[in-house]
């Protein structure tokens, strides 16, 4: 008899408002491992969602256009009590962006376009 195998999968929530982007995450991380993946296109629908099924959400991928946004919707998490694993995907890599990444909560940045490879071994490492 044939395992489910969801059943252990980690389910991750993908924040980004490109179509393209989550499409492309999706089947990266359903390709090379077993995540459960939903998707947001806003952080209004990540709030929503987030707020109604923070328990069975392990971790979050942001990648909202602008890096601020990604950023300021990390702090709104964590002061709602969302502490899981957040972390921001950006073309954007600056110090002073990756000291205020951390200040606000982000467990990690990860520079896009990233590799599959890097992405896996991040979220592995985290969750």
């Amino acid at each position: 008899m044939p395992r489910d195998l969801h059943i252990n999968a980690k389910t991750i929530l993908i924040i980004d408002e490109s179509v393209v982007s989550r499409r492309s995450l999706r089947h990266v991380l359903t390709t090379l491992s077993c995540f459960r993946i939903w998707e947001a296109c806003d952080e209004g629908e990540a709030l929503a969602m987030l707020g109604e099924h923070s328990a069975a959400i392990n971790g979050c991928l942001v990648g909202l256009h602008l890096v601020e946004s990604s950023l300021s919707l990390v702090q709104t998490c964590r002061r709602a009590g969302f502490f899981k694993p957040m972390i921001v995907l950006s073309s954007t890599h600056s110090p002073p962006l990756l000291g205020h990444a951390r200040e606000v909560g982000a467990t990690d940045w990860l520079r896009r376009p990233v590799s599959p490879e890097h992405l896996f071994q991040a979220l592995h490492q985290i969750l």
